[in-house]
């Protein structure tokens, strides 16, 4: 797999750390029907001594009023007193929620765990306690030990909710148990669309990291699909593409990207690169150029030599060569080597433009540091040839000649001009001696 080239980076699981809206914890109230409930191991619930209920509420009330010492206050006092299970069962989940409301996250799983260290619990306030407690751990990162309270929890819950799956999953996504998380976040997609309700971005994210972690493109391209269906970004679309890629489906690819460039959801130097990439690999040069012209007005791509010779090259598949001979005239510039002049003095030869094609050849062999320098000369030789400057081809030709790849075709061209300048000479030898007799 070539993750390294693939725009799903690291930077898609980067960011994911909080994959479910944590729902506030709520303080527990009691009840009669809690009173009554008995716990796994059938014991009586004790009942909850009027006074003991006025502290309570008392505490409750100042604690809804984020008069959050007086609350503390009145529970310290009530916990050094003589409570029965059920009271102090009460009396520490309302410390929990009240340290939980002043972000006091140690000390509020602290307390719920005193709230499950009580015996005979209803099992309402077990349920709940075990859940608030599963959420506080999850959001101070200690997964393992959420995962664990998750797990009691379900083991309680006969109709466990999509919210309290995800968070599992999240938990587990964290400790990096992908085939674990796995099966509860799609619960919970399942359970969100059944209900005809829309999954949510952050857990559609979550899989799109468990997927591309496990490598399985097939399962994340269809995740992406979603997406886009439902939360259409650019980040979203270019993924999209990058998958198809690593699937073989190249005209997918592309046809990907076009529809986000279509619609003006591309906005980075990458985006334009790629797209401009795969308009060449389809056959669709012209579209490549005007994409990379269009990021180099719009200031999103500089217009720096590889990219540069990326236009040229579109150019000239194109067919368009004299966009393609500026393009790669400005890229040659900007070079600290002669290739590209070289490139330029071919393109020039081509067309039959001499003049320019000695220039470039020349402003390559001057740069230097080139892989063919017999070719540069070869192209010199020819341009002054064609200039009709057939002492300096000559001479031209030699210098090529010393290279062994190009000797043969040097000495031939050497050879030729060598005669042509003998033909040359005969004819003017035969003009002046024909003008001579005329006289």
């Amino acid at each position: 797999m070539r993750k390294a080239s693939n725009p799903l980076s690291s930077r898609l699981i980067a960011g994911i750390v909080a994959a479910c809206l944590l729902a506030p914890v709520a303080w527990q109230t009691a009840s009669a029907q809690d009173q009554r409930q008995a716990d796994v191991k059938t014991k009586r619930t004790p009942s909850m001594r009027e006074n003991v209920y006025k502290q309570i509420n008392r505490a409750r009330d100042a604690a809804e009023q984020e008069d959050f010492t007086a609350a503390m206050k009145d529970l310290e006092g009530l916990l050094d007193s003589n409570l029965n299970s059920y009271e102090a069962a009460m009396a520490y989940n309302l410390v929990a929620y009240i340290e939980y409301s002043r972000e006091n996250y140690q000390a509020a799983m602290k307390a719920y765990e005193q709230v499950l260290a009580q015996e005979a619990l209803p099992a309402s306030l077990q349920k709940n306690t075990l859940y608030s407690l599963g959420q506080i751990q999850v959001v101070s990162e200690r997964y393992a030990d959420a995962v664990k309270t998750l797990r009691r929890w379900f083991d309680l819950e006969e109709s466990p909710r999509a919210n309290a799956y995800i968070l599992l999953g999240q938990a587990l996504f964290q400790l990096e148990r992908y085939d674990e998380a796995l099966k509860p976040i799609q619960t919970a997609v399942r359970m969100t669309r059944e209900e005809g309700g829309q999954v949510r971005e952050n857990w559609l994210l979550l899989l799109r990291a468990i997927h591309y972690s496990q490598g399985n493109y097939a399962r994340l391209r269809d995740v992406l699909k979603d997406l886009i269906a439902n939360y259409p970004k650019r980040e979203y679309w270019s993924q999209l593409s990058a998958v198809y890629g690593e699937l073989g489906e190249r005209k997918k690819q592309l046809a990907t990207m076009e529809s986000a460039y279509d619609q003006g959801l591309l906005d980075t130097a990458a985006d334009y690169r790629n797209l401009a990439q795969l308009l060449l690999s389809g056959d669709v040069p012209y579209k490549a150029a005007h994409v990379l012209n269009e990021a180099f007005d719009r200031g999103i791509l500089e217009k720096d030599m590889q990219n540069l010779r990326t236009l040229a090259d579109a150019w000239m598949l194109a067919k368009e060569y004299d966009r393609a001979e500026s393009a790669l005239g400005q890229a040659a510039g900007m070079a600290d080597d002669g290739e590209l002049y070289l490139r330029l003095a071919q393109i020039h030869a081509e067309q039959a433009e001499w003049s320019q094609a000695l220039e470039a050849a020349r402003n390559a062999l001057n740069r230097g540091d080139i892989d063919r320098p017999d070719q540069a000369r070869v192209i010199e030789g020819l341009a002054l040839y064609n200039t009709d400057r057939l002492e300096e081809a000559k001479a031209a030709f030699g210098r090529a000649a010393r290279y062994e790849e190009s000797q043969a075709v040097a000495r031939q061209w050497r050879s030729y001009i060598e005669r042509e300048q003998e033909r040359l000479a005969a004819l003017e030898r035969a003009r002046r001696a024909q003008e001579e007799g005329a006289g």
